[in-house]
């Protein structure tokens, strides 16, 4: 009966996204114009740092469109920006929905997200199965079903997870924290290097503002504090579920209408 719902598949909508891609649009002359109007700086220099910027962007796009995930017979299947990764049904041990931590600093990020959770406490967050996109509570509810019935009959509930194997979890997703706020560093970071200017007038913190002190020390530095916060929190939510998940087994699902 399964075989009717499947397989499904989760990508960019245009419709529903076109203020990321507006805001896309938007970055790149935004970024590049303190660059061109700079007198100081050459022709060849500006085609330079236009020609890498320009890249990312276009790169940025295709891979948000090439991104998707894929629920068949075997499994979840997510293709995200950077690799690939598929998980079967039989080691799925939770599908839930959750709080984009992200939202609070993405106008255009969803609010809600969906995450797979397999052995071991290893997980992903399935692309484009999110608020934004598609009714997250019936998709979920959807796919519930499916793992109950395409999980096998052997399959039994992870037996309680070590405090390491949370934290283990933890430090994996508070990488993503870190890379987020690396991500906000880098709006300051163009403008210092592509308006010398301003290191003229500041005087006295020109040596810390410096591009390469900056690279060297901020952006370690932010990256080490945005994942130090986003592993506390991220360790509460990781022993608030697995105690709640510990309590009662999954229950099966009727068939969707």
């Amino acid at each position: 009966m399964s075989d009717e719902w499947l397989p499904r598949t989760y990508r960019m909508n245009l419709n529903k996204s076109c203020g990321a891609l507006v805001a896309v649009a938007i970055g790149i002359p935004s970024a590049l114009l303190p660059v061109w109007v700079a007198e100081d700086i050459s022709g060849q220099a500006k085609l330079i740092i236009t020609a890498p910027v320009v890249a990312f962007f276009v790169w940025l796009i295709v891979a948000a469109r090439r991104a998707r995930t894929i629920v068949d017979r075997e499994g979840v299947r997510v293709r995200g920006f950077f690799a690939r990764r598929r998980v079967a049904w039989s080691e799925i041990q939770n599908i839930v929905p959750m709080n984009n931590r992200a939202a609070a600093l993405q106008q255009n990020a969803p609010r809600i997200t969906v995450h797979v959770t397999g052995r071991d406490g290893v997980g992903m967050d399935l692309m484009y199965l999110d608020d934004q996109h598609v009714d997250v509570a019936a998709e979920v509810q959807l796919i519930q079903w499916l793992w109950t019935e395409l999980r096998g009959p052997d399959w039994a509930p992870e037996g309680a997870r070590t405090e390491e194997s949370l934290r283990r979890q933890a430090r994996r997703e508070a990488k993503s924290g870190g890379s987020m706020w690396i991500a906000v560093l880098l709006i300051p970071l163009i403008v210092l290097m592509v308006l010398p200017a301003v290191n003229e007038w500041l005087g006295w913190v020109e040596a810390l503002l410096s591009p390469w002190c900056v690279l060297l020390l901020w952006v370690p530095l932010i990256f080490v504090l945005g994942s130090l916060r986003a592993y506390g929190r991220r360790l509460a939510e990781l022993r608030t579920s697995h105690a709640q998940s510990a309590q009662q087994a999954p229950e099966d699902e009727g068939t969707p209408l």
